[in-house]
């Protein structure tokens, strides 16, 4: 048989017949996704609600956003039809919603395009069975419910209260709002830059939970440090804003994917503790101090507004 003179890589149509196993299912990953979907499509606030029935927990998370345009890019993997503003900002997959493949889920949605109801469960996630698209009518907005098995441990209100700690829009529970909490709070200095905030610790290392912060989700990562001599000890932890260079490994979210723009954000963490070591009264920097100077240097040739670290050194 000849083969072809090009080819082109593609997605293979079986799959499909996998995607239930992409995600883990958990309750975590579903609010994460869902939430994110919420915040890209410019909802105002995000409702949750839980309805515990003999054999089941039916968990309904709805927003005020502008809708789903088009119900087919909902159940497209890879496919979605966010906004070319919402494509400039950051990196939407067109994965998030197969976070809940698997599970019996009905949406209903009413956009300026389109207001639909469907219900998705067994063989239709994987693309053996077909799903009809019923007319809906409803106030603009998003809605998805979905059965998991009974919750009566305290994990659905655990899992739900972590997905909305950091996440930019209030979020309520059975008509409760839940606490948000700054993710850079008790830092002891905050240096926006490039799309980020980056807030610099004393004395208080990585290790003590996640680190990084992208519109809710959030992880852990090593970030630069400095180690004064017998005195302080400086990290940082990041709360993204608008950086769309910076992504995560897909499908799962789960670690910064390694690009230049990790690279970049490393070096501004950098600088960042280095500004905030000159604002001190003293300090007890050794050998820091030359990687200190490279670090403003290089980035000095991005035309980065940055202190320079030579003041420390008098001190």
């Amino acid at each position: 048989m000849p083969f072809p003179a090009t080819l082109r890589a593609r997605v293979s149509p079986e799959a499909i017949t996998k995607v239930t196993r992409i995600f883990n299912g958990t309750l975590g990953d579903i609010f994460n996704e869902l939430f994110q979907n919420a915040r890209r499509a410019g909802a105002t606030c995000v409702e949750v609600i839980a309805e515990h029935i003999e054999d089941a927990c039916i968990v309904t998370v709805t927003d005020d956003g502008a809708g789903i345009a088009d119900p087919a890019d909902l159940v497209s993997l890879g496919q979605s039809d966010w906004s070319e503003a919402c494509r400039t900002r950051e990196d939407p997959a067109g994965m998030g919603f197969f976070s809940l493949a698997g599970l019996e889920t009905v949406v209903r949605s009413v956009s300026a395009h389109a207001a639909f109801a469907l219900t998705i469960s067994g063989d239709a996630w994987t693309g053996e069975a077909d799903i009809a698209v019923l007319p809906w009518e409803g106030p603009r907005g998003t809605s998805i419910a979905f059965h998991v098995p009974p919750q009566r441990d305290g994990t659905l209100e655990r899992c739900l209260e972590s997905a909305a700690r950091h996440f930019p829009l209030p979020v309520t529970f059975n008509g409760e709002e839940l606490k948000r909490v700054d993710f850079l709070a008790g830092a002891h200095r905050i240096v926006e830059r490039e799309g980020y905030r980056l807030g610099v610790y004393r004395n208080r290392t990585s290790s003590a939970g996640d680190t990084v912060n992208f519109h809710g989700v959030t992880l852990r990562h090593v970030l630069p440090q400095v180690k004064e001599i017998r005195h302080a000890q400086w990290s940082v932890h990041v709360d993204l804003v608008d950086a769309r260079d910076l992504v995560l490994v897909l499908p799962a979210r789960k670690e910064i994917y390694h690009n230049a723009a990790l690279t970049r954000l490393e070096t501004l963490c950098r600088a960042a503790i280095y500004e905030t070591i000159r604002a001190e009264p003293f300090h007890r920097l050794s050998h820091a101090l030359d990687q200190g100077q490279s670090v403003l240097r290089r980035l000095s040739r991005f035309d980065c507004p940055v202190a320079d670290v030579d003041a420390v050194s008098g001190a």
